[in-house]
């Protein structure tokens, strides 16, 4: 499988980490288990989603996850990200949560949902990561916004 990153001895997985729908508790169930760290010794964690809805998802759960944006896989160093105890984030900016009402189905919160994980799919595709894993998503929310 072609990677972007230079080689590397971490046999961890790289996965890329969905948010899931920002209406629901996706965020929060994604802040609470990066605060608790345990995913990180087993994978190397990327979440791949809009930095707001990481920042909800953190309020919420009332932890303290420290990430970092950065443009595309190829500009992970691992092995810095993990010894800084940082989190890479790749920004989609595709999710204002002062825009969408919580705890309700939302087409576009759906198909934002969607865009995401069709995004994660394609740089799954390409090598970046060696799976994709997300929090919950709405499938009604989904299949409402396309």
């Amino acid at each position: 499988m072609p990677t972007s990153n230079p080689p590397s001895n971490d046999a961890r997985p790289r996965i890329a980490y969905l948010l899931g729908d920002m209406t629901g508790i996706g965020p929060e169930i994604v802040a609470r288990t990066l605060a608790e760290g345990k995913l990180a010794e087993v994978a190397r964690l990327c979440v791949v989603g809009d930095a707001r809805v990481l920042e909800l998802g953190i309020r919420d759960a009332g932890v303290n996850v420290a990430f970092e944006r950065v443009a595309s896989p190829a500009d992970i160093d691992w092995a810095d990200f993990g010894k800084r105890g940082v989190v890479p984030l790749i920004d989609l900016q595709n999710v204002d949560p002062a825009a969408i009402k919580r705890g309700e189905v939302s087409p576009v919160s759906g198909k934002l949902t969607g865009a995401s994980l069709a995004a994660a799919i394609e740089l799954a595709s390409a090598g970046h990561f060696d799976a994709i894993t997300f929090a919950p998503l709405n499938k009604q929310a989904l299949s409402k916004g396309g």
